[in-house]
């Protein structure tokens, strides 16, 4: 494709916009949210000579994080709608995508293996399990016979399963956001530490994988 060019400039095409990393952005967000609440003990120390600075900070302490909370809400909105679509509705019916979630999660369970470990339940262990699983039945997919047709069958059950666990959690963590942006909104005094495990825990693991 040419490029438009004007009498005597010269017209250099912009670049597309970066994709925005969420990790990043949740990154940015659990830290002002960290400092906000260093400079707010800060302030109710009550050191006079330094209120208006520290008044100043909170202000936009307060202000980074609800740009940050904003963005990383719309950014699990769109992960959420993304899985949405690639749900199988056609195929499954009803309840029968529900019950998935409960199977897998039955057939999978922690143990004492290094992956047991390091997830927090057992649905984030089954999808850890269900993830490795996929690529190896994928291989046995190009064959023929009765061992491609099993093949077939549980990669479609595998695959609803961790499209429906990404919804599920995606809508609980956009909940969590929105609670929280309604909050440092309205200026609740009793946003603590407590309230950085909004951006921490095994949901977040799902969802980034």
């Amino acid at each position: 494709m040419s490029v438009p060019t004007v009498p005597g400039h010269t017209l250099t095409p912009m670049a597309p916009p970066a994709a925005l990393d969420v990790r990043n952005v949740k990154a940015s967000a659990q830290f002002h949210l960290r400092e906000f609440l260093r400079v707010r003990d800060q302030l109710q120390q009550g050191d006079d000579t330094a209120r208006y600075e520290l008044e100043s900070r909170l202000r936009n302490q307060v202000g980074m994080l609800l740009g940050d909370l904003s963005t990383l809400q719309a950014e699990v909105r769109a992960l959420a709608k993304a899985a949405e679509k690639r749900r199988w509705r056609r195929f499954f019916l009803g309840g029968a995508i529900a019950a998935f979630i409960p199977a897998v999660r039955s057939i999978f369970r922690r143990n004492s293996d290094e992956e047991s470990q390091l997830s927090s339940n057992d649905t984030e262990y089954a999808f850890r399990k269900s993830k490795g699983l996929l690529s190896g039945i994928k291989k046995a997919m190009l064959g023929g016979g009765i061992l491609a047709k099993v093949a077939v069958f549980v990669f479609a059950i595998l695959y609803v399963f961790q499209n429906e666990v990404t919804i599920r959690v995606a809508k609980t963590l956009n909940k969590r956001l929105k609670k929280l942006t309604e909050r440092m909104g309205s200026g609740d005094p009793n946003v603590d530490e407590s309230d950085l495990r909004a951006f921490d825990g095994w949901r977040w693991r799902v969802l980034l994988w």
